[in-house]
């Protein structure tokens, strides 16, 4: 049976996509902005694909749907690609350096995806900024300064993780009651 290859964390399209939202309300949507925002939702949509190649949603999943998952990342990342590049032919440096920041947090959450850690506290955090900091080039390009593009995306990482945290501590705190009670 063919499984559905979109992000089953239902939170994370909250985490991609409202600080996205946030830049593009408050800036002016250009085609810069529209083309990196394609691609950082292309990137996105991408993680469940690559998840179930991995082998994170069981070996049923890859042997299943494997070649498909492959097809789409392929078709995915080429779009992702290539917006990211129509978006940065014709752009100012600042947007150029803009980049930088949410590629190399998703570096580092695709380590942490390869070594399985990305649903460890740490890696979610990592994950939500990683999300979070997609709003500072497509904040650029809407127009906004680079401060507050970052203070966007401070703003929504932070906010991410404290919700983690405190997520985490609630579940760890009902672990323990549970296991005390005779």
């Amino acid at each position: 049976m063919a499984r559905k290859l979109l992000p089953r964390e239902h939170g994370a399209y909250a985490e991609v996509l409202l600080p996205l939202a946030a830049v593009l309300i408050a800036g002016e949507i250009g085609r810069a902005a529209i083309l990196l925002t394609v691609a950082v939702l292309c990137a996105f949509l991408a993680h469940e694909p690559l998840s179930v190649l991995l082998g994170r949603r069981g070996e049923r999943a890859r042997a299943d749907d494997g070649r498909r998952a492959l097809r789409w990342i392929v078709g995915l990342v080429a779009a992702a690609v290539a917006g990211t590049a129509a978006a940065l032919v014709d752009a100012d440096p600042t947007l150029r350096v803009a980049v930088i920041a949410p590629l190399g947090f998703a570096l580092w959450s695709g380590l942490l995806l390869r070594a399985g850690q990305e649903r460890t506290t740490s890696g979610e955090i990592v994950i939500a900024t990683t999300l979070a900091s997609t709003a500072i080039p497509v904040g650029v390009a809407a127009g906004l300064s680079v401060a507050t593009s970052v203070a966007v995306a401070v703003v929504w990482a932070v906010g991410a993780a404290l919700a983690t945290a405190t997520v985490r501590g609630i579940i760890l705190a009902a672990k323990l009651t549970r296991s005390w009670q005779p």
